[in-house]
């Protein structure tokens, strides 16, 4: 099934669970998927993480997953006096119920089953 590893980054809530697959997601490619907690940390709840997808042959691909409580709590911050500047936009965004390990791992193994990820998971520049 699967595996995970958590590892502590920095400070008490920051991690990164990393899942490691055995066989493959999808569309018969194996990979590797890392879940990056946002600056608030690893809410699975009302939170945002970037996820990175690493694929056997080195191909990566990134996005951000961001739940729906996130996602509104972005837009009341925004400035009440001027209504037109109360939006959130983002490229390579995945709006979620949750950040739980599994549920983003459902979702990517959908979008894989779909051929979607090359069109929601954008490439990382080179460093």
């Amino acid at each position: 099934m699967t595996d995970f590893e958590h590892i502590n980054l920095e400070g008490p809530d920051a991690q990164t669970v990393i899942q490691h697959t055995h066989e493959p997601m999808g569309a018969g490619r194996a990979c590797t998927v890392e879940i990056v907690p946002g600056p608030r940390g690893l809410d699975h709840d009302r939170g945002n993480a970037d996820v990175v997808i690493t694929f056997d042959d080195g191909e990566r691909r990134t996005a951000t997953f961001m739940t729906i409580a996130n996602l509104t709590r972005l837009i009341d911050e925004k400035n009440p006096a001027s209504p037109h500047d109360a939006y959130v936009w983002a490229t390579n965004l995945v709006v979620v119920k949750s950040l739980e390990p599994e549920t983003v791992l459902e979702t990517i193994r959908a979008m894989m089953r779909r051929g979607e990820i090359s069109l929601v998971f954008g490439t990382p520049p080179e460093l």
